[in-house]
This record gives C-alpha cells, sequence and structure tokens, in this order.
C-alpha cells in the first residue's frame, strides 16, 4: 500500500543528472512456506520506479 498526498513528489526524474541518485525504497511482506512473515527492504532507481508506481495506482479509480 503506498499512501501520500501527492505520488508524483515521490517520483525522480529519470533523464536528469543526479549526483546521488535517488531510490524510491519499498518494504515488501514475504510470507515463507511456513507462514512465517517477515519483511525485506527493495530499492528502485528512477527509471524503475515508474513500473512500481503504474502498479499501485493501476486499481486507483
Amino acid at each position: 500500500m503506498i499512501e501520500c498526498p501527492s505520488m508524483y513528489e515521490l517520483m525522480a526524474c529519470p533523464h536528469f543528472k543526479w549526483s546521488d541518485t535517488p531510490l524510491l525504497q519499498v518494504w515488501k511482506e514475504i510470507v515463507d512456506d511456513d507462514g512465517n512473515i517477515s519483511s525485506k527492504l527493495e530499492s528502485y532507481r528512477p527509471s524503475e520506479s515508474i513500473s512500481i508506481m503504474v502498479d499501485a495506482l493501476s486499481s486507483n479509480k
């Protein structure tokens, strides 16, 4: 779930020449075969984050 007043505030321009490239970081819940729950922090570069945003907003009507 992503909650933010403006989703576009989280997006970094993929074509900008960043001195330090910003990352979109997302905690994902993982459930193993035994039902144990853990979390994993995944990081995405600006060019990769576009598909994450599209997926997150796909059910938003």
